[in-house]
């Protein structure tokens, strides 16, 4: 097994252009470095002596858990996925993001927005601005931070949904509508699950995004890791929304058939 010093993860980040005041959104995957010496401690300090406090680090540490395996019966019922929901209490609640992201949300410097589920935690300058959803890191001009991860963990691009007037039935699709009845077998206080639904797929916004050159990458260890500018990849989400909804939602376009 490869294996991954601090050190070394400060010199990836280097080589990236990362450096004091950058302003980051990160998703991770500590395994997927190999043995990293400290584990998830490690990656954070080295993202911190990076950065600096003039800069500031963002996270998603939804109160979600890691989706759940599927029952005969969940899928006899036409149940698409289930995952745990926490109450949020403080910051000892726990999230199902990943062990650098649930190690994160404990540093005590580190401030936690209390939402129902969607819950994301900041460290740094304004952290208590930045802790509240991902639109100010984007507003900001901040760069989003793949570590070993891809696109489709990126919560930022959630917010080009927003912007576009979606089709209808792309609309209908997405609200993840659940039978009555399940619901009285999954308390939607304790459960998130889906049946019939859609969400965009952002492995395609990925691959857009390589074609036109807007996103740095390097290895560190075993990990791919990826570094572009929130905003950039945000648009470019939008116009490929605009332009072929039904592409990024996976799913026929009655009207062209």
């Amino acid at each position: 097994m490869i294996h991954v010093t601090k050190e070394d993860i400060k010199v990836g980040f280097q080589r990236l252009g990362i450096k004091e005041g950058s302003i980051l959104g990160v998703h991770s995957s500590l395994s997927s470095f190999g043995y990293v010496e400290g584990g998830a401690n490690a990656v954070l300090e080295a993202l911190f002596e990076t950065v600096g406090y003039t800069g500031t680090i963002v996270m998603s540490t939804y109160l979600l858990g890691r989706p759940v395996e599927l029952t005969e019966e969940d899928i006899a019922r036409g149940i698409s996925w289930k995952v745990k929901r926490f109450a949020f209490d403080d910051l000892s609640t726990p999230s199902g993001m990943g062990i650098i992201a649930n190690t994160f949300r404990r540093h005590p410097d580190v401030v936690r927005w209390n939402d129902p589920i969607h819950s994301v935690s900041a460290w740094g300058k304004d952290a208590d601005v930045f802790c509240q959803s991902f639109k100010p890191l984007v507003e900001a001009g901040g760069k989003i931070l793949l570590l070993g991860v891809q696109m489709d963990r990126c919560s930022a691009l959630h917010i080009a949904e927003e912007r576009v007037q979606l089709p209808e039935n792309i609309r209908k699709l997405m609200k993840w509508e659940v039978p009555a009845e399940l619901l009285k077998v999954y308390s939607p206080d304790k459960w998130l699950i889906g049946c019939k639904g859609v969400w965009g797929d952002f492995l395609i916004v990925q691959e857009e995004a390589e074609k036109l050159g807007l996103i740095d990458s390097t290895t560190i260890g075993a990990a791919t890791v990826r570094l572009f500018e929130a905003k950039s990849m945000v648009d470019l989400y939008e116009k490929l929304l605009i332009e072929n909804p039904y592409r990024m939602f996976g799913i026929k376009d009655e009207k062209a058939a």
